[in-house]
């Protein structure tokens, strides 16, 4: 069977594409405003199992949210939620700088964060 490297090296590149647009997309760091968890009883979970609220800052606040329809295989594990509810209580010490993929319609489906201290100048 003979093969062309022109052809190989174009399947290669295809891959390195592919895999280039399903990295993780970067949101704007700012302070958690909310987390919204929805409880097994809760009749918004199927829409969503929780919702994260960022403070942008200059008054704009961008929605993230995992599970449910929207995110379907997009879960956060009830550690990584904890660290959201700790990054709220803490939200004058620190940013969050939430991690996404496109899901169902405009949503943002978050996949991972970074919680990063706040520098206080002296």
């Amino acid at each position: 069977m003979k093969i062309s490297y022109g052809a190989l090296l174009g399947a290669a590149a295809l891959m390195f594409a592919g895999s280039a647009l399903a990295a993780d997309n970067v949101g704007a760091y700012g302070t958690v405003a909310q987390v919204t968890v929805n409880g097994s009883s809760s009749d918004d979970i199927y829409a969503a199992r929780g919702r994260l609220v960022i403070d942008e800052g200059q008054q704009f606040y961008r929605t993230y949210q995992w599970a449910g329809t929207a995110c379907n295989g997009k879960n956060l594990s009830e550690a990584e939620v904890a660290n959201l509810m700790m990054a709220l209580k803490d939200r004058r010490e620190l940013t969050v700088t939430p991690l996404w993929k496109a899901g169902a319609g405009s949503t943002r489906c978050l996949v991972a964060y970074r919680i990063t201290a706040i520098e206080v100048a002296q």
